[in-house]
């Protein structure tokens, strides 16, 4: 509200960096016709909808590029029936969830259950009867730990159930079938939800490697990575890479767009 009704000439505005924010600072740059550089991968809307935010530009991939992937993949093995379950928590899986049932449905695939999920709510007994053997889940985290969990302890696992994971999970820069947070306990070994996990697919929008060309800043992109993350360490007295690591970069660019404009 500030921003809008400061009396300073106002460039743009950088940021957030959570989707369902950006959308909200989007339909305020609309009113106001104020450019918004958003770094999130979440910001879909923003890449998709012109109408609604025309001033309004995502710096990352869309998560919809996921969508087409799962799409593709399912057309080349042939597969014609499929169960998904979302996390309607997270606006970015939800909308990719919305996005696939219509892509879905355009390739002529037969998405024979579709149920939310949450960490205490997994329908194991609704996907057994879904009669699908292929089951897309769109959540990620913690919630994506539970499903293996429970996947488990109810034979919902390969070879006759074929799993596709949104946003492959990392913990310290590695693919991790355990993501725990301090104070959450699972009902699974790590043995057990490796078990679970290890014919699962994961689907993830990869950033390209840093490379060592100096860019505009003076600095290449590895060498803004590394000054980064000592800075960030330091600052925060952590010795683990950022959690907002891949998203580091679209911020710095944002901020030189937003500068050379």
């Amino acid at each position: 509200s500030q921003l809008f009704h400061s009396d300073k000439q106002i460039a743009g505005i950088i940021g957030p960096s959570c989707s369902e924010s950006a959308e909200a600072v989007g339909a305020l740059s609309r009113r106001s016709e104020i450019a918004l550089l958003s770094f999130h991968q979440g910001s879909s809307s923003l890449l998709t909808n012109r109408t609604a935010y025309p001033y309004s530009i995502g710096m990352a991939d869309s998560p919809f590029d996921e969508v087409r992937a799962y799409i593709d993949l399912m057309k080349v093995l042939g597969w014609t029936r499929v169960a998904a379950v979302y996390n309607i928590e997270m606006l970015v899986d939800y909308s990719q969830f919305k996005q696939f049932q219509k892509e879905a449905q355009i390739a002529g695939i037969e998405l024979t259950l579709s149920e939310v999920v949450s960490e205490t709510h997994i329908p194991h007994i609704e996907l057994k009867e879904s009669y699908a053997r292929v089951i897309i889940a769109f959540v990620r985290d913690y919630v994506a730990t539970e499903i293996l969990c429970v996947a488990y302890h109810n034979n919902l696992i390969y070879p006759t159930y074929q799993w596709i994971l949104s946003n492959g999970y990392y913990v310290d820069g590695n693919l991790s079938f355990y993501y725990q947070p301090e104070g959450r306990e699972y009902n699974c070994t790590e043995e057990e939800l490796f078990k679970a996990g290890e014919s699962t697919l994961y689907v993830e929008l990869v950033l390209p490697p840093a490379a060592d060309t100096e860019t505009v800043s003076g600095l290449s992109q590895e060498e803004f990575f590394d000054e980064y993350t000592q800075k960030w360490q330091i600052y925060n007295n952590l010795p683990y890479i950022p959690y907002d690591y891949p998203f580091v970069d679209l911020a710095y660019d944002s901020v030189w767009a937003m500068a050379l404009a």
